[in-house]
């Protein structure tokens, strides 16, 4: 008996604790669906101030009217002009012969800016590569400055460097720049005063600056090592001026003077 009254016991708290929830979850749902329709309110006004209002119409007082001139245009008067000048001589016979046409005005041509030759390198390969602008204009410019073929230049940089200013030769490490000077050279670039004395070798106007001054006075045969590919594109008549017979140097004295003489290697 004590159990089963135990049991009805717990069975009626068991009901009453669900029935408890049930009435909790019925509020919370209530709650819930007032949240959601103050949600949409809101949203609806929200919208509403977002739509685009129409424009009203412009009130015909403040539409602007053109202007009319004061004087009737039959009342103006106007100059007639040349050509009608002699229209009315050939008809009326009067004499207009003196009557000259009005002055034109001159008609500025615009000065043209001469285009710069077209320098294109003999070597076909020479269009696989990209010549950056300074890279161009140094090697053209110093063509210029020393009187040497600018498509010569070109050629000697694309087999040397690739025309990469900043090169490095990785196998012997001290070569540098368009024309792979090494210290040694470069040194005498110095001190013949071909470049200033804090020249860098990666300057690409002064690294072509020194191959152009070099080829100029004969000292070709400095990218000989290299003319197994560039010196097929060239007769040896054309490069016979750009080598130095005797195997001289400059003269350091007459090369500060503005006046190269060579001595002899040995002296």
């Amino acid at each position: 008996m004590k159990k089963e009254e135990e049991l009805k016991k717990k069975l009626k708290d068991f009901l009453r604790r669900v029935n408890k929830m049930a009435i909790n979850f019925g509020d919370l749902w209530d709650r819930m669906s007032q949240v959601k329709d103050q949600l949409k309110k809101r949203y609806d006004e929200f919208e509403e101030q977002r739509r685009p209002q129409p424009l009203s119409p412009i009130p015909r007082e403040n539409i602007i009217k053109p202007l009319k001139s004061p004087i009737p245009e039959k009342d103006i008067v106007r100059k007639p002009t040349w050509q009608e000048l002699q229209e009315t001589s050939k008809v009326t016979g009067t004499r207009v012969a003196d009557v000259s046409p009005p002055p034109q005005k001159p008609v500025k041509t615009p000065s043209r800016v001469p285009e710069a030759p077209i320098i294109v390198p003999r070597n076909p390969a020479f269009s696989k590569f990209r010549v950056e602008e300074d890279v161009n204009q140094a090697i053209t410019d110093a063509s210029q400055k020393y009187n040497v073929p600018a498509e010569l230049l070109f050629d000697i940089a694309l087999q040397e460097s690739s025309y990469d200013k900043s090169k490095v030769n990785p196998e012997t490490k001290i070569h540098h720049g368009l024309f792979q000077f090494d210290p040694d050279t470069w040194s005498d670039m110095i001190r013949w005063g071909v470049v200033p004395e804090d020249a860098s070798r990666f300057n690409p106007r002064l690294n072509a600056e020194a191959a152009a001054w070099s080829i100029s006075n004969g000292y070709l045969q400095k990218w000989d090592d290299s003319k197994e590919v560039w010196g097929e594109f060239y007769e040896d008549e054309e490069l016979k001026e750009y080598y130095n017979p005797f195997d001289l140097r400059p003269d350091y004295q007459s090369v500060k003077k503005g006046k190269v003489t060579y001595k002899s290697k040995v002296s």
